[in-house]
């Protein structure tokens, strides 16, 4: 609860305003996930096994958060596309296989509306977490 106070309360902390949610695992997650994997990375451009379940406790804590700033704004930003999407099938790296460019649009669409299914609005998206650099820097 301090915590919470003293980084987004205006009048007693920090106040800060925005927050940039990772959609997913991110560096600094226990291990490897999306809202959409499957077994084998099986393809599912339907989103049959979509999940958002195990967003739950980064939902509680925004919603701490909005307690305490109620003008907070967001930003959703996925680490990776789920790994059935990439070429080669790997966490880290590929590229998203252009013939799941809808299944991925559509599963962002989705993780959107289940936000706001919880109270959540989010302001901005991206698509990705780091953008692809055409020259590489080493």
């Amino acid at each position: 609860k301090l915590f919470m106070e003293r980084a987004f309360r205006p009048d007693v902390g920090a106040g800060f305003s925005y927050l940039r949610i990772p959609l997913g695992a991110s560096d600094f997650s226990m291990d490897n996930f999306t809202l959409n994997d499957t077994p084998n990375n099986m393809p599912d451009p339907k989103l049959k096994h979509f999940d958002f379940s195990r967003m739950q406790r980064i939902v509680n804590l925004i919603k701490e958060a909005q307690v305490e700033n109620p003008k907070l704004k967001f930003v959703l930003s996925p680490w990776t596309a789920p790994v059935w999407m990439k070429t080669p099938q790997v966490w880290v790296g590929g590229t998203l296989n252009p013939q799941y460019y809808g299944a991925y649009a559509r599963y962002l669409v989705r993780s959107l509306k289940e936000f706001k299914k919880q109270g959540i609005n989010i302001n901005y998206l991206t698509i990705l977490n780091e953008p692809y650099i055409l020259t590489p820097m080493w």
